[in-house]
């Protein structure tokens, strides 16, 4: 004997990710200091693993971020995503200045002489975490 039941639509819930700044390196040759109030951030996000010179940014990257107190960092717009892992890549000038590159396939606009660009990666944040870079 066989039924029929009517498919239950289940939502995605999407949780928002929130992003912290420090100084802080695999090796570290000075202490941790927070990243300076005021400094700007770009951020991509990719699927965890994901070959970011194939892949597509998730939805609502890149986001420029402006670092407040304790090194939390602010998007432009909050960042919404459904279940899953993420990797999120961020780039500074160092400076109040947003970098102003435009990614694709994984790699930069042109970059300029004399510019020292920070660039790090948080890998495996699950939604509504925490991306410390």
């Amino acid at each position: 004997m066989t039924s029929c039941q009517k498919d239950q639509n289940i939502k995605p819930d999407p949780q928002e990710i929130k992003f912290y700044a420090s100084y802080n390196g695999e090796t570290q040759t000075k202490a941790t200091t927070v990243f300076t109030t005021g400094n700007k951030v770009t951020i991509l996000g990719y699927t965890a693993g994901a070959t970011v010179t194939s892949a597509t940014s998730v939805p609502g990257t890149p986001v420029e971020a402006t670092v407040g107190a304790s090194g939390l960092l602010t998007p432009s717009a909050a960042l919404y995503l459904p279940k899953g892992s993420y990797d999120f890549y961020s780039v500074s000038l160092n400076n109040t200045s947003a970098p102003g590159l435009t990614f694709t396939s994984g790699m930069s606009t042109q970059l300029t002489n004399g510019i020292d660009y920070l660039w790090t990666k948080a890998a495996g944040i699950a939604e509504g975490g925490t991306a410390s870079f």
